[in-house]
């Protein structure tokens, strides 16, 4: 979003949000040197990221 606040100048505002999911028991724990514990431990992952940034602007006629 932005708004000009002459004809030469303009400040703005924006953001977004991202983010993605495995579904529940989708992977195992495991390692080069074994998966861990017994019977296998089933994982989820989730991930989130968000931000938000500033802006202005001069316009040289």
């Amino acid at each position: 979003m932005s708004y000009f606040l002459t004809q030469n100048i303009s400040v703005g505002v924006g953001g977004r949000y991202w983010a993605m999911w495995t579904k529940k028991d989708s992977d195992s724990l495991c390692s080069s040197s074994g998966c861990v514990g017994e019977p296998r431990i089933l994982a989820k992952y989730s991930m989130e990221r968000w931000g938000t940034f500033f802006q202005a602007s001069y316009k040289l006629d």
